[in-house]
């Protein structure tokens, strides 16, 4: 999970014990309190099992400009209709609209009485802009790319997640088993007010038992975003949120989902360096803040770049280390800008090679983020990061070996940077 002002943290669950909090977001304005959370969590996929709700004959969702069930949605598979299931008792007892994008891809809920016109075209640009700057590196659905042999299930003997002593288990509620690229259905979830915010993230801790010790504090947040689900919940608008833009929101959250959706977790630097630059690309500003809860002054919405310059400027050596140095929990905003710059040299100058790295960042995750056991089961490790050094192998091996010397040029010239070869 991660969130923004206000607080919002992010947890990601391990395959068979408690999930470690990854944290926040905000934003700063002329001076004004930003309210701005979006907590994300990373991990596998979901496994088909409808949550509780209206019979799949009597659910509706807009479809193609039309009003359909779900067995008109059929053809695209089951992600969009167990998505639409689990959702619809929110939907009904809050009178939000269900819209399904053409493909299946996206499932966004709004208040009824909102037009969504404007959020469908922000999802389709997003939705282009990223497949073009990270093309799928093989087909949709292909075999799963988890390790081979799932943990046996470990005993349901009460214990609270997070209590060392216990050890816990959830059950998805929507997807396809085990995390397969381009399968699941992203659920984005609009809410009108703090009472329907607050109702979102209780169903999905109803049926997520690792969410539950994440939902108090949870309760506090302006938004989130789970990898487990593939889902996001933000505010549309609050009495206390200041510097706040719901459409940011959205392009921003669903960069991350899109991402983790191809490619499941990437490193936070790349993950968030990549929404930030989609979010800049699209919106010609920054408003999301993951992690952070503090004041937003103006010009860190639209001065990434100068301020760049100005960190970097009389640099000789540019190390690894402070690449990836942004981390799940605290916001940094060094750390995030030299993300967000690190991701626009990318797809500036080495776009064809970036979706071999993040699938290289994949593979290195399920090699050394499991621990496997003897009787070859396994489980992952929670809140692991692959280290400095492996990450600058890969990085040498899409950007070449003089990658990072290329990255500090980039800092301190900007647009006007110009790669020697």
């Amino acid at each position: 999970m991660d969130g923004g002002s206000r607080g919002g943290d992010t947890a990601e669950p391990s395959t068979q014990h408690s999930p470690s909090p990854d944290a926040t977001r905000a934003d700063e304005g002329v001076i004004k309190r930003a309210m701005n959370p979006l907590p994300l969590l990373l991990a596998a996929a979901p496994i088909v099992s409808a949550g509780p709700g209206d019979a799949p004959g009597d659910i509706v969702v807009k479809w193609k400009k039309k009003d359909v069930t779900l067995a008109d949605i059929a053809p695209l598979g089951p992600s969009p209709a167990t998505a639409a299931q689990t959702w619809a008792p929110f939907a009904e007892e809050h009178d939000y609209r269900m819209t399904l994008t053409d493909d299946g891809r996206v499932l966004l809920l709004t208040p009824r009485k909102k037009s969504t016109s404007k959020e469908l075209k922000l999802i389709d640009k997003t939705c282009e802009y990223v497949d073009e700057i990270l093309p799928s590196p093989e087909p949709a659905d292909a075999a799963p790319a988890t390790p081979p042999t799932p943990p046996p299930a470990p005993p349901d003997d009460g214990g609270e997640p997070g209590d060392d002593e216990a050890e816990w288990h959830f059950e998805y509620q929507w997807g396809a088993g085990e995390w397969r690229r381009d399968a699941e259905t992203i659920v984005l979830v609009q809410a009108s007010d703090m009472d329907d915010y607050i109702h979102a993230i209780e169903l999905l801790a109803e049926r997520f038992e690792y969410l539950r010790s994440w939902i108090d504090s949870a309760r506090s947040f302006a938004g989130c975003t789970l990898q487990q689900p593939l889902a996001a919940i933000w505010l549309l608008g609050d009495k206390d949120l200041e510097e706040w833009d719901p459409e940011n929101e959205l392009v921003h959250r669903l960069t991350e989902l899109l991402v983790l959706r191809r490619f499941d977790r990437q490193p936070a630097w790349l993950l968030q360096g990549l929404a930030w630059h989609v979010e800049y690309e699209l919106q010609k500003s920054h408003y999301c803040f993951p992690w952070r809860s503090a004041f937003v002054f103006e010009t860190e919405h639209t001065a990434w770049e100068a301020m760049l310059k100005a960190a970097h400027k009389g640099e000789s050596e540019l190390r690894m280390d402070d690449v990836c140095k942004l981390s799940r929990g605290d916001f940094q905003l060094d750390h995030a800008r030299d993300a967000w710059g690190a991701a626009w040299f990318l797809v500036r100058y080495h776009d064809e090679a970036l979706p071999t790295l993040l699938e290289d960042l994949r593979k290195l995750q399920r090699e050394k983020g499991v621990v496997t056991h003897a009787d070859g089961s396994w489980e992952k490790i929670p809140g692991y990061e692959p280290s400095a050094a492996d990450q600058l192998a890969l990085l040498q091996k899409a950007a070449g070996e003089e990658a990072l010397a290329d990255l500090l040029g980039f800092y301190q010239r900007g647009k006007s940077f110009k790669p020697k070869r």
